[in-house]
């Protein structure tokens, strides 16, 4: 229910604030991310995009959306908040920001994203999230024990 909750809470302020805010909306759409995921990591993990949870399923982490190397860390929603944010600010004006298949959804029903280009909206960043597993499992051997709880 959060993920589902803070998902379209997401997607709906990303779309007000494309058709608002103007300059600021990179910023805007950092901070609400930012925030949701404060509010709702600890219920959920706060992926708050399909192509996270693919990643972190990949992973075979979905029940612990973080790597358990950072135990009781406070930064998460500020890092993932800040990441979003650069992207949008960078890339932002040329990709048009949907870097998450649920804003693109989002943004393709409020007419922001043409229907036609909305397949690569959602294959670019599952096949980013299945590249980011790979390579974290990796880099982390130790990571998925940890995260499972095995030993």
């Amino acid at each position: 229910m959060a993920e589902a909750l803070a998902t379209f809470l997401f997607v709906f302020i990303i779309i007000a604030a494309v058709n608002n805010v103007g300059d600021l909306t990179p910023l805007v759409i950092g901070f609400a991310l930012m925030t949701l995921v404060f509010a709702t990591g600890h219920l959920s993990g706060a992926h708050l995009n399909p192509a996270v949870s693919l990643g972190i399923f990949l992973r075979g982490a979905l029940s612990v959306g973080t790597s358990k190397d950072h135990l009781n860390n406070s930064f998460y929603g500020l890092a993932i908040g800040t990441t979003v944010f650069i992207g949008a600010a960078t890339v932002g004006g040329i990709s048009g920001g949907g870097f998450n298949p649920a804003v693109a959804f989002g943004l393709a029903i409020s007419g922001q994203f043409a229907w036609a280009n909305l397949w690569l909206y959602v294959l670019a960043p599952l096949v980013g999230a299945a590249i980011g597993a790979i390579a974290f499992r990796m880099l982390n051997r130790h990571d998925l024990t940890k995260a499972t709880g095995d030993n």
